[in-house]
Parts: structure tokens; C-alpha cells; sequence
């Protein structure tokens, strides 16, 4: 956030930030790219001194997909919003079909890796 919007930022400025923030969705006609630059521009205003855990905001961009991603993203686990965009935007490229064989080969894979710990 420029730090003069930072300086001189009202509160009804930062009443509207929230709101957008709080009902922020992501829109299959405008895809997974221009969602992701929304959800940034919009938490940088909303939380400039980044004091809210990266979990949290992770999980408020995952859980603003479609639940069709929201199972696939939650279960890989991205530890950075930076990770947990470059997944959704690959998972939304993935066809219909071939992502249900996706989550049954990385949920296998998984489950093979706990096993061998």
C-alpha cells in the first residue's frame, strides 16, 4: 500500500476494505489470475503491517474457490499465499475429469509416504 494511502486512510476507507475483503469470491469468468491480484490488493489494505497468520489468509484464499478445489488445495497444504496461488492456478488448467484421478494419485502417494516414515 503506497504509504501515503497508508498514512492518510479513513476509517470509512478502511470500513469498505473490510467489506470487500469479507465477501471476496472467486469468479470463473474472470479466472484464477485476476482473483489472486484482487485478494492481494485487497489484504494489503486491509492488513498493511501483515499481522494476521499466513495460515489465515491462506485459508481465506483457499476457501473462497469452488469446493471442488477447496478439498485438493487444503489437503497439498501450501505453507506461502505465493505456493497456495501457483496450486490453484494449476488445478484449475487440470480438466473436470482427470482431477478426480489427481487427488486419488497424490492421496495414494501421500498415504505411501506416511507409510514408509
Amino acid at each position: 500500500m503506497p504509504k501515503f494511502v497508508a498514512r492518510f486512510k479513513t476509517k470509512a476507507q478502511v470500513k469498505v476494505w473490510h467489506q470487500k475483503w469479507d465477501v471476496l469470491e472467486y469468479e470463473d469468468e474472470k479466472g484464477i489470475s485476476e482473483y489472486a491480484t484482487r485478494f492481494k490488493k485487497i489484504y494489503k489494505r486491509v492488513d498493511p503491517h501483515k499481522s494476521t497468520p499466513i495460515r489465515t489468509i491462506i485459508r481465506k484464499f483457499i476457501n473462497s474457490l469452488p469446493p471442488k478445489y477447496v478439498e485438493l488445495l487444503t489437503i497439498m497444504g501450501p505453507v506461502t499465499l505465493e505456493k497456495a496461488i501457483e496450486a490453484a492456478i494449476d488445478i484449475v488448467k487440470l480438466p473436470s475429469v482427470s482431477l478426480g484421478v489427481q487427488v486419488l494419485t497424490f492421496l495414494t502417494a501421500l498415504e505411501s509416504q506416511i507409510l514408509n516414515r
